[in-house]
């Protein structure tokens, strides 16, 4: 088991991920479960981005409908399900 302190990267501050472990495939393009799902890069930012009050999660299925999923509350710092 992994102590907290090897689970962050030194450097940068953002999680040390295991190549191997879905969906990362260590290729910096997440694999998917479901079939004849695009590919889509996986970016990083280096220091991170600040998230916005009001910033917005949405779901896309399959069939290309959008659903807001969730909206982000700065003052309470986490993300509001909806």
């Amino acid at each position: 088991m992994k102590r907290e302190k090897d689970l962050v990267d030194k450097d940068d501050g953002h999680p040390v991920r295991d190549p191997a472990a879905w969906p990362n495939n260590g290729l910096g393009l997440p694999s998917s479960r479901v079939e004849h799902s695009p590919v889509i890069p996986e970016l990083k930012a280096s220091k991170g981005v600040p998230l916005q009050d009001g910033a917005e999660m949405w779901r896309i299925d399959r069939d290309g409908k959008e659903t807001l999923a969730a909206v982000y509350n700065r003052r309470q710092q986490r993300w509001i399900s909806l």
